[in-house]
């Protein structure tokens, strides 16, 4: 059996996590997979996924700054979950290898698109993100996230806008996923 480190992307290209190539984005594969890939491991009382929570991380971060090349940063933040998978923070603390290999990704899907988000947007997005992050828990797990250990950011926005409701068809994510890296992208260029 040859061993390889590419896999097939749903529009029929290959991208080679190895070595990745931005020629290699798509941007279309990195919204359908995403879109369908599953947000704490399957573990979730409800349906959310990736996707959704990067289009809840662009909503919540255009609430804070205007700024159309933030705004994509913010929802390419899990991008590189496209193509290496999505692993929870508890495991990525015991695989440090990976998160390696998932930054080297996200450093290529940012020069794809032209990215170069300073550490003040990095920050930014990360506490997003964290605060999502929490939100979700509260709303979607079993324990509504007591004992994670999870940071409350203090951001000042209504904590129902971190959690609406994900659409349960994969396709609309993706159409709403597709819409604000368009918006975002038009605006910027």
């Amino acid at each position: 059996m040859i061993e390889s480190t590419w896999i097939e992307t749903c529009s029929g290209g290959r991208f080679d996590v190895a070595n990745p190539r931005a020629e290699d984005v798509r941007i279309e594969d990195i919204a359908m997979s995403l879109a369908q890939t599953c947000r704490f491991r399957g573990h979730a009382l409800r349906w959310i996924s990736v996707g959704w929570h990067s289009v809840v991380v662009h909503d919540v971060v255009a609430m804070l700054r205007d700024d159309h090349q933030v705004r994509l940063a913010a929802l390419l933040h899990d991008a590189a979950e496209a193509y290496v998978g999505d692993m929870p923070r508890p495991l990525k603390l015991a695989f440090p290898e990976f998160v390696r290999a998932e930054a080297r990704v996200q450093q290529v899907i940012h020069r794809r698109f032209g990215l170069q988000p300073s550490e003040d947007v990095m920050l930014l997005i990360r506490k997003v993100d964290n605060q999502t992050l929490l939100e979700e828990a509260r709303v979607y797990m079993a324990t509504a996230g007591r004992g994670w250990e999870l940071l409350d950011e203090g951001l000042s926005i209504p904590p129902s806008k971190f959690v609406p409701p994900c659409p349960q068809d994969f396709r609309d994510v993706v159409r709403q996923f597709l819409a604000r890296f368009d918006a975002a992208s038009s605006a910027s260029a």
